[in-house]
């Protein structure tokens, strides 16, 4: 028998929230008839397993590693592996992907944005929200950086993205038309630093996450600007196809997340409908529901997992 299988699930229990497990549970469409959110087709069992005891991984695919490893080489203190052709030649998908690394670090300089590797990079926030009961989680790729907006240098959090085409409008993930894309991320983002910063939760955050330094992040200038004027959200999107009329100088976009009361209480809205969900789920078992999209590349077919054959019966 799989180790997986003799686990007692209620030893781990579901306690905190993030994001991506918000996105994963709860759409950004509206249902007309009844006004909440549409939810989306997904396995408890799946969901338990990979988020909420982080027993499993998954594997990338290739375009989300592809933006793992150009994070790494802005982000990370060391580069993530690069998958080399047969040949062992590195693919010139990577090889753009490495200059447009060195064309984003002009980028930044050019926004007057500085990246230190471990200081003000992939900043972990979190704190338990007592209304929802609940801990919300969150890691942002760059904070607090300074951008340089309408002739002064403002706070702000950097959110890095890679894509092969930035103007395509096609893939629900596209950039062509950012109005388009879910963009939770940067509301919830924005969120959690006014909470941290206007609700002085520096301590919480700092003993929930005893691996990070918090010197720079938290020191008396960044905690009065952030107190006293708020923070802005921007996406730096990068594209890594090149052409001759589009070099890959040109295939980068700046899109700015304006935060609005609105927006903040659909992010919310959106986070108690899959908190709720996700307890619902929990109280029945975390019970496997197979489906074409849910048992898509799981993990867990033939280990803990049987009922995905459910689907080929019809």
């Amino acid at each position: 028998m799989h180790a997986l299988k003799s686990i007692n699930k209620k030893d781990y229990p579901f306690k905190s929230i993030n994001q991506t497990l918000i996105t994963n549970i709860v759409s950004n469409r509206e249902n007309i008839d009844d006004g909440f959110f549409m939810y989306k087709e997904y396995c408890p069992q799946r969901i338990f397993y990979r988020d909420i005891a982080k027993l499993v991984d998954e594997v990338p695919t290739e375009s989300q590693y592809k933006g793992l490893y150009f994070e790494s080489l802005l982000l990370d203190k060391e580069a993530k592996t690069i998958p080399l052709t047969k040949t062992g030649k590195v693919p010139i998908d990577y090889e753009r992907i490495q200059k447009q690394a060195t064309n984003a670090q002009l980028i930044f300089l050019k926004n007057g944005i500085s990246v230190s590797r471990g200081i003000n990079t992939q900043v972990p926030l979190s704190f338990y929200q007592k209304e929802l009961d609940i801990v919300v989680k969150g890691k942002l790729d760059l904070f607090p950086a300074q951008v340089f907006l309408d002739g002064e240098l403002k706070k702000c959090i950097v959110d890095i993205k890679l894509t092969g085409n930035i103007d395509d409008t096609f893939s629900p993930y596209s950039w062509g038309d950012p109005t388009k894309r879910d963009n939770i991320q940067g509301d919830m983002y924005m969120w959690l630093v006014r909470n941290v910063f206007q609700n002085n939760l520096f301590k919480e955050v700092k003993e929930r996450n005893k691996d990070y330094n918090y010197f720079f992040v938290f020191n008396d200038d960044n905690i009065r600007e952030i107190v006293e004027k708020g923070i802005l959200f921007f996406y730096f999107v990068f594209g890594y196809k090149e052409s001759e009329e589009k070099p890959l100088m040109e295939n980068v976009k700046i899109i700015e997340r304006v935060r609005t009361e609105h927006k903040e209480y659909q992010m919310l809205a959106r986070m108690a409908q899959a908190i709720e969900a996700l307890r619902i789920d929990e109280d029945n078992g975390w019970k496997a529901k197979p489906s074409q999209i849910a048992c898509d590349k799981c993990p867990l077919k033939n280990i803990v997992c049987n009922e995905y054959l459910e689907i080929f019966k019809c």
